[in-house]
């Protein structure tokens, strides 16, 4: 029998040192002694396959590239046997049992561009040739295995916020050290337009990320916010793991999409977040990777940098009206700047307005003037589909009860100014209960802070709210509220009298 050490010996003057200890290394490994179980039952020549230098040469080429040399093969087994026809029956038997398949099934594309970049940085001169072959088999893969390129088009020309463009450039430049991807989060009420300003970002950087451009909406279609672990079942099939090889745990499935991530830089945008335990197991443990986040309220996520997105300003609601009609609106600037000043700067409105006016060129713009917010119908705003009205609907859901309660009787009484002892009588709770719902209502962009002190409530989001209070609420209820809101007011009212007295 050969002795191991002047197997190591002749590996080493036919390979170089490098490339003999990486066989070394593999000899030891579960792979060469399940391939030797395999086929000692039918050749007993292959119980000295691991012997023979030659042999152990042609075996890690196959298995490292996935390229079976058959004459080589041949002629390196051919010592072992009685024959050559049995050279030939061992060497297809090896091909036969498909190497590839008897390791680890996370050998993907992206292992071979690992693999490929540390053999790079290690082999010398005279191991071009196996470099040459990772590079074939590196090409065949990325035929077979295209990278994903999931961004959704813009279907609408990007014009308007361009200060805070240039802001989230700027800070996704300015990647932080640390072993996470660097993340962006773009945060607002309902319709501010967050998904259309995050794929502009994202279009802009997509050719950085080769290796994929994953793009998940984390709600489903009725409003259902997604488990983690279902989206790292998407991702990881996304990525080109076969599903029989993805795991049913949930922890381990979440396990499996981390540990490819973090050798893979990709780009991953996430629309429509709920909140921090929606997406923090789904970060790449990657510099190299970048995350760009949808969200109704800013997300603690680490090193997360943040864009909290307002109403568009007249001059950019004029451009992305002008993007979609075209020279109607200088033709009727007074019909447009009526259009921008009843959507309230929501894009959202805009663009549903501008869509029936574009679908009807030929009447003017003073015909799609949408209602006054605070006397008018949402529906009049609102295209066939209900775009708007979906989504401000569901901003309104999100809260849930007893915040959505509160927001709906805000807006069913008109309340202008809100502050917590006000909500605290119409809701029957204490000041502080009522400070929690007015902040939670805040944190989902239901709610808009104002100077000096209180809040307020978007117009069309207060038209939206008042239509659900009065199919949802019965008459009574309002009416019991509005008598608790008129009895703390001239409560409030007497408290300030007294005070101007010097009676409290």
């Amino acid at each position: 029998m050969v002795e191991p050490l002047s197997v190591a010996a002749a590996l080493g003057k036919l390979f170089g040192p490098r490339v003999a200890r990486e066989i070394g290394r593999w000899i030891k490994g579960s792979e060469a002694a399940q391939l030797v179980k395999l086929l000692k039952p039918d050749f007993p020549a292959a119980k000295s396959l691991l012997t023979q230098p030659e042999v152990l040469g042609e075996l890690w080429l196959y298995a490292e590239t996935g390229e079976f040399r058959r004459a080589e093969m041949v002629r390196a087994i051919r010592p072992l046997t009685g024959s050559e026809r049995e050279a030939e029956d061992l060497a297809e038997a090896i091909r036969d049992k498909q190497w590839r398949a008897i390791r680890d099934e996370r050998q993907t594309h992206f292992e071979f561009q690992r693999l490929a970049a540390e053999m790079r940085a290690n082999m010398q001169a005279n191991e071009e040739r196996i470099l040459a072959r990772l590079d074939e088999a590196l090409a065949g893969l990325a035929k077979a295995l295209p990278a994903a390129r999931q961004l959704p088009a813009q279907s609408l020309p990007f014009v308007d916020r361009k200060d805070e463009i240039a802001a989230g450039e700027r800070l996704l430049r300015e990647r932080p050290g640390g072993n996470a991807a660097v993340i962006l989060n773009c945060s607002g009420m309902a319709g501010i337009g967050k998904s259309a300003f995050v794929l502009e970002l994202a279009h802009r950087r997509s050719a950085d990320f080769s290796a994929g451009v994953l793009f998940v909406e984390m709600r489903s279609p009725d409003g259902r916010i997604r488990d983690p672990a279902e989206i790292a079942s998407r991702l990881l099939r996304d990525l080109g793991v076969s599903p029989t090889a993805i795991p049913q745990d949930a922890q381990e499935r979440l396990g499996a999409l981390r540990s490819i991530l973090a050798e893979t830089p990709v780009m991953l945008v996430l629309d429509d977040v709920a909140d921090e335990k929606q997406v923090r197991e789904l970060i790449p443990a990657s510099p190299s990777s970048m995350v760009l986040i949808t969200s109704r309220a800013p997300l603690a996520l680490g090193t997360a940098e943040s864009i909290d997105l307002a109403e568009l300003g007249e001059k950019d609601a004029t451009l992305l009206l002008e993007s979609i009609v075209g020279k109607r609106v200088r033709g009727e600037p007074e019909a447009a700047a009526e259009i921008v000043a009843r959507c309230r700067g929501l894009p959202l409105a805009l663009i549903v307005v501008a869509g029936r006016a574009r679908r009807q060129p030929t009447l003017p713009l003073s015909a799609f003037v949408p209602a006054e917010p605070d006397g008018g119908d949402l529906a009049e705003l609102d295209d066939p589909d209900g775009t708007l009205l979906i989504a401000l609907t569901s901003a309104i859901d999100s809260a849930g009860e007893p915040a959505r309660r509160l927001l709906l009787l805000l807006a069913a009484l008109k309340v202008t100014e809100i502050s917590a002892p006000l909500a605290a009588a119409l809701v029957q709770t204490s000041v502080g209960e009522a400070r929690r719902l007015i902040e939670k209502l805040g944190d989902e962009r239901l709610l808009i802070p104002v100077e000096g002190g209180g809040w307020k409530i978007h117009d069309l989001l207060r038209m939206t709210a008042r239509s659900l209070a009065h199919r949802e609420l019965a008459e009574d209820e309002i009416a019991s509220a509005q008598k608790r809101r008129v009895n703390w007011l001239v409560n409030d009212a007497n408290e300030h009298v007294r005070d101007l007295k010097g009676e409290v």
